[in-house]
């Protein structure tokens, strides 16, 4: 690919606008100048490590600023993998994965929550044997029947 498919005035947006990070950057830039590129041909002609890649590739497809252009033979693994080519696009801002939230409450008796105990994106916590406790983690809204 050459920078005309990537207009100039795309690429001068999207590095002035702060949308893509450093390394974002880099990949984007590397794919404008020399693509279509297999994420292994991206990470050795920008410099980065193919596993740092990966992920911006990723990033770039949820973004919409990349396509796949076809499946190639890598010369290196001999292995099919996709060649990626960008779009001239301003990209669209990714959407945050919710968090999600789980932990441990304790009960008394009767089944009614105590206290919460840990309340955590992980929780790791060690419990005494003994206590009534059980463990709570989020899950997806039921849809009514």
């Amino acid at each position: 690919m050459s920078t005309n498919r990537v207009s100039i005035e795309t690429y001068r947006k999207i590095k002035d606008s702060g949308l893509l990070g450093a390394l974002q950057l880099r990949v984007y830039e590397t794919l404008m100048h020399y693509g279509p590129l297999t994420t292994r041909q991206i990470a050795l002609r920008s410099g980065i490590e193919p596993h740092v890649v990966s992920p911006r590739v990723t990033e770039f497809t949820e973004m919409g600023i990349v396509d796949s252009v076809g499946v190639v033979k890598c010369e290196l693994t001999g292995m099919e993998v996709n060649a990626w080519q960008l779009r001239d696009k301003i990209p669209e801002k990714r959407r945050k994965k919710a968090e999600r939230w789980c932990g441990w409450l304790q009960l008394d008796a009767e089944g009614r929550m105590v206290r919460v105990i840990a309340l955590a994106k992980k929780p790791d916590i060690t419990l005494d044997s003994g206590d009534r406790l059980i463990f709570i983690r989020e899950s997806k809204p039921q849809k009514n029947a």
